[in-house]
């Protein structure tokens, strides 16, 4: 169906480039449906993809015998494509509605209950991750969360965001935008001298940008070119490759980020202990 004005803006293209000839207008449609505005009704003559299908099968009953076999083929190839995903008329399609009329009730509940982009996907990302040494933090549709070991035993389990009460977890967002995976280091809210220790812990590194939200911190971003609702039709080794290549991309940022933290956590405690004892 013709939407922005396009069957006006393609009448004036043609009308620009192709002064010196004649002009005719065919608007193709499956059942031979007016255009929308009143000017293109006008301008275009209406035609049916039905028609297109009537026409092709007239000439394959008079002119068979004199049409050469790869001519057939590929005519009839097309009106099949074109009976089944166009006009929705072929033998197929209306063997598929029996089907489906017979077993309405188990086709509706495997449909409301299908596995989308990010169900299939995540444990791609779960199993590449754990193989990295990393531990999986808390879970949300579409992203993959974890940490290290070091910062999973020192870091405290007081934030406010996430359901396993994380203050800090770098995460994967692989799904929501359906372009990229966005890797993250992202701090949670969660007590002030929390947030600001990290935030010093992390502040020299080479890569570490400073956060632009208040609520959730987020230090540290690369993105990858990741396209979930294509990826998921790939096959199984494809698809642990394209995985696997941005988790050994980012461990090393990772494991950086990870070392600093630890560090300086390590170091906070030790200072709160030692001013403790002389208190």
């Amino acid at each position: 169906v013709d939407h922005s004005n396009q069957l006006k803006r393609y009448k004036k293209i043609i009308e620009e480039t192709f002064k010196d000839k004649n002009q005719f207008f065919v608007y193709l449609t499956p059942f031979g449906i007016d255009p929308a505005d009143a000017d293109s009704i006008k301008s275009y003559i209406n035609y049916s993809y039905s028609q297109i299908t009537d026409s092709i099968e007239s000439i394959l009953l008079l002119y068979r015998n004199s049409i050469s076999s790869k001519i057939i083929f590929y005519l009839e190839d097309y009106l099949v494509t074109v009976k089944r995903e166009l006009l929705m008329n072929d033998s197929l399609n209306e063997l598929a509605l029996k089907v489906y009329n017979a077993h309405k009730e188990a086709f509706d509940f495997i449909f409301d209950n299908r596995p989308d982009p990010s169900s299939i996907l995540y444990p791609y990302f779960e199993d590449e991750i754990k193989k990295s040494g990393f531990v999986i933090g808390s879970k949300n549709k579409g992203y993959i969360r974890f940490t290290t070991p070091e910062l999973e035993a020192k870091l405290p389990k007081s934030g406010q965001g996430w359901p396993n009460k994380e203050v800090f977890l770098f995460e994967i967002e692989y799904f929501w935008s359906d372009r990229y995976a966005t890797v993250n280091a992202v701090i949670a809210p969660c007590d002030d001298n929390v947030r600001t220790g990290i935030i010093d812990a992390v502040k020299d590194l080479k890569n570490y940008k400073e956060p632009s939200g208040k609520k959730w911190l987020v230090f540290f971003k690369k993105k990858y070119s990741f396209i979930a609702s294509e990826v998921i039709n790939e096959d199984e080794a494809e698809i642990e490759k394209r995985v696997k290549e941005i988790i050994d991309d980012i461990k090393p940022y990772v494991l950086e980020i990870s070392g600093s933290i630890a560090k300086s956590y390590k170091d906070y405690l030790e200072f709160k202990s030692a001013t403790s004892d002389h208190l």
